[in-house]
């Protein structure tokens, strides 16, 4: 009976974490215009596979890995102004000073606050009423 519910146990395990892998957007692989649904764990916003059809948090539109420069880029300005910096995309720059939605960023680093070189990031947008976004911004 043990050896049943352990098996049982671990198979929902290995569903859940393959499920995980699927739907865990890292920001090495994350990509300009993508929907995303935001969590906030231990300070760090991770992000989710979101259909852009379908009502979601946020959209990327800006991704990168930090080099010398942009990690004094990052340090020395805001997170909007870092986002709109990087931002290759002409069509988010309105949307990211409209005061439309919020600009956050989401880094691989082990402190979001101090990227190294060769960590990751993803720009993004998020309604500033809290509202979740009902399809493409951009």
């Amino acid at each position: 009976m043990i050896g049943i519910v352990g098996s049982i146990s671990l198979v929902g395990a290995l569903v859940g974490l393959v499920w995980l892998g699927n739907s865990l957007v890292l920001e090495d692989e994350a990509r300009v215009s993508q929907c995303v649904d935001t969590r906030t764990v231990f300070d760090s916003v991770d992000l989710w596979e979101a259909d852009c059809g379908e009502p979601h948090d946020a959209e990327i539109v800006a991704v990168g890995e930090f080099d010398g420069d942009l990690i004094s880029r990052y340090d020395a300005a805001s997170v909007e102004d870092f986002c709109i910096e990087v931002t290759t995309e002409d069509r988010y720059r309105p949307l990211l000073r409209s005061g439309e939605y919020d600009v956050a960023v989401s880094t691989d680093a082990l402190d979001d606050d101090d990227p190294e070189f060769g960590d990751h990031f993803a720009c993004f947008l998020e309604r500033s009423d809290g509202e979740q976004l009902t399809g493409p911004v951009g």
